[in-house]
């Protein structure tokens, strides 16, 4: 799995709507090495995902569910994000 693609699939992807496992919608900004997340009606209170995160994350695909990746900073949005077809772009 090449990091280098997945990040740049995020960043061709922020800003669009992603959905949680239970389907409530996000956006995303992804700005240097940081995801900064948006519901879709009001900022998510300094929510941010690493791109360190995302790579342990990255280990750990295809993601069961969200308890996979508990241990890491909004856990539910980095399996969304990750599981979303647009991003997982059928490697995994």
């Amino acid at each position: 799995m090449d990091a280098d693609q997945v990040w740049g699939r995020i960043i061709n992807h922020a800003g669009e709507v992603a959905r949680l496992k239970g389907g409530r919608e996000f956006t995303y900004d992804a700005r240097g090495r940081t995801i900064h997340l948006h519901s879709v009606n009001q900022m998510i209170s300094r929510a941010m995902i690493s791109r360190a995160a995302i790579e342990k994350a990255l280990h750990r695909v295809s993601l069961r569910n969200t308890s996979v990746v508990q241990d890491l900073p909004a856990p539910s949005y980095v399996y969304a994000i990750l599981m979303d077809p647009r991003i997982r772009a059928g490697d995994w």
